[in-house]
C-alpha cells in the first residue's frame, strides 16, 4: 500500500467520486450536468415566467450540456437557445417552438413533447428514436 495520500478535488481522484461535477460547465465524463446559474435556478423551480422575464431583458443562458431531467418547461421562451447535448428524460416539452434552438446531441428519452415544433432538419424518424430510446439527435445545426 501507497503512502501517497488521496488527491484532493479538481484531480483525478474527483474525476472518479464526481465530487465537484456539478460546478463545472460539464462533466468530465461528458454527461450532462445540472446548472446553477439563476435562469437554471428558476427553471428547476418552475419559475418559468420569471425565466421568460429574465430572457427578455436579454439574459444568454448555456444551456448547452444541461440536464433538464423530469422539468416542466412548457411556456418558456426558447428562441435562439442553444440546448445542444442536453437531456431531456421526461421534461415536458409540451407545446415548445424549438424550431430556432440547436438541439444537436439532445436526447429526448419518454419527454412530453405533443404540439412542439423542431427544427426542419430534424427529422420524424430521428425525433421518434429519441423518444422511445434516447437517442441523441443528429442534424446539421446552420452556423
Amino acid at each position: 500500500m501507497s503512502d501517497k495520500p488521496l488527491e484532493k478535488k479538481g484531480d483525478a481522484f474527483s474525476k472518479w467520486t464526481g465530487e465537484d461535477h456539478q460546478s463545472e460547465p460539464y462533466n468530465k465524463n461528458g454527461r450532462p450536468v445540472v446548472k446553477h446559474d439563476m435562469l437554471n435556478t428558476l427553471l428547476r423551480e418552475e419559475k418559468i415566467e420569471e425565466a421568460n422575464a429574465l430572457l427578455a431583458k436579454g439574459f444568454e443562458p448555456d444551456f448547452s450540456g444541461t440536464d433538464f431531467r423530469a422539468l416542466h418547461l412548457s411556456g418558456l421562451h426558447t428562441d435562439g437557445l442553444d440546448f445542444s447535448n442536453s437531456y431531456f428524460r421526461m421534461a415536458d416539452l409540451r407545446g415548445l417552438d424549438l424550431r430556432n434552438c440547436n438541439l444537436d446531441g439532445a436526447s429526448l428519452h419518454s419527454a412530453k413533447i405533443t404540439g412542439c415544433y423542431f427544427p426542419k432538419p430534424l427529422s420524424a424518424e430521428e425525433i421518434r428514436l429519441s423518444v422511445e430510446h434516447g437517442t441523441r439527435l443528429r442534424y446539421r445545426w446552420r452556423s
